[in-house]
């Protein structure tokens, strides 16, 4: 965990936020360097991981809001509809330390096209 953690630090995902003393040692703790992530990767395993740590979050939510839906949309729509989600997500204010902590996963993506 210590080396991934290096890993993440030296890319500059996450940074040291804070230790304290325990028994036996020191527990270091470390806080993400940015708002939200934003992936461009379609490289399966990547995308594998994310819906993997996505299926662990929301496995504590007893009632979280999941869609899929597959859409007929023109190239036009398809920008128009992209351009919402993100100014929605990237708009959303934080409520201030001691609330409730709440995940958002925005994909829109090409389906591909049905094998014959």
């Amino acid at each position: 965990m210590a080396h991934h953690l290096g890993v993440l630090t030296e890319a500059g995902m996450v940074r040291p936020a804070h230790s304290r003393q325990v028994r036996g040692g020191t527990e270091r703790y470390h806080e993400r360097t940015f708002r939200r992530l934003v992936g461009t990767d379609t490289d399966a395993g990547a995308t594998a991981a994310l819906l993997g740590a996505y299926a662990e979050e929301l496995a504590g939510d007893p009632d979280p809001l999941v869609h899929l839906r597959h859409l007929r949309l023109t190239p036009a729509q398809a920008q128009h509809l992209r351009s919402t989600l993100d100014e929605l997500v990237g708009e959303a204010e934080e409520a201030p330390p001691g609330q409730a902590r709440y995940g958002v996963l925005v994909s829109l993506y090409r389906h591909p096209p049905a094998v014959r």
